[in-house]
């Protein structure tokens, strides 16, 4: 796994993006809004070449897919609630200092993890995050803590991972 931080600098976005897809990496961008308006190319490019996007601020995923619709009329709410796992959950990570990987799992065939935590230990977290209760499956092939977040345990998920993580990086 490889973390990136992609600033305007030497190499464009769309450079690092052809590398990427030439080495079939699948990647996790998290957008700032900043790049949407210098970068709006890479950004549709990012969507269509099958990686996953997050924003830190929903509504600049509302204006890219033009719905503010309330919630319950919207048929992408699975993918707003994962959105709003993932953006928590980078807040809550970097207010209690804790150095963490994060990144999503996708087979050949299609079957996917929606999140893997890895600490500096390389011990595991792997989560199925869904909007209502259901359950996927543990296909992440190396050894992890497995767990399924959904509306209802989000917020005791949430703990639990920050404890987890905190206990293992003070053993």
């Amino acid at each position: 796994m490889v973390a990136l931080t992609v600033d305007d600098g030497y190499f464009s976005r769309n450079e690092i993006l052809d590398v990427l897809i030439e080495a079939g990496v699948h990647a996790t961008f998290f957008i700032i809004g900043r790049v949407l308006v210098s970068d709006a190319d890479f950004v549709r490019r990012a969507v269509s070449e099958n990686r996953k996007l997050y924003f830190m601020d929903i509504g600049v995923r509302n204006a890219l897919v033009n719905d503010f619709r309330p919630i319950s009329l919207r048929p992408d709410k699975g993918g707003l609630f994962e959105n709003l796992v993932i953006s928590e959950l980078e807040k809550t990570s970097k207010n209690h200092g804790l150095k963490i990987n994060k990144y999503f799992y996708r087979e050949y065939g299609g079957k996917e993890v929606d999140l893997v935590i890895e600490d500096y230990r390389k011990n595991y977290w792997v989560f199925e995050i869904k909007s209502k209760r259901g359950y996927g499956g543990d296909i992440f092939p190396i050894q992890n803590k497995y767990s399924n977040i959904n509306s209802e345990n989000f917020y005791q998920e949430l703990v639990r991972l920050m404890d987890s993580i905190k206990a293992s990086m003070n053993k």
